[in-house]
């Protein structure tokens, strides 16, 4: 399935939270409008700086392309920390 529904499901099953969700929403966008549009792309102008803006890394003092590496990092490592758990407690039950 696509990242879009597989981030919607696991945002309905309560794997990840409103936060995460949205995050991924716009790490997606980003990614799409880079691979869709590869010439006219920028972190520094268009759609592009607009949903980094809405990441929730986001503040005045970091560049677009800051505030999506860091929010990239996040989304990752808390999803790590979220399989992670699962395991434990799945290790736990045996």
């Amino acid at each position: 399935s696509t990242f879009s529904s597989r981030s919607d499901c696991a945002y309905a099953f309560e794997i990840i939270d409103q936060d995460l969700h949205r995050d991924l929403k716009f790490i997606r966008k980003v990614r799409n409008h880079f691979a869709h549009h590869p010439s006219e792309a920028a972190f520094s102008d268009g759609p592009v700086k607009d949903f980094c803006a809405q990441l929730s890394t986001s503040t005045n003092e970091k560049s677009p392309r800051t505030t999506f590496l860091i929010a990239v990092g996040l989304a990752i490592g808390t999803m790590h920390n979220i399989m992670l758990k699962k395991e434990k407690a799945r290790c736990s039950e045996d």
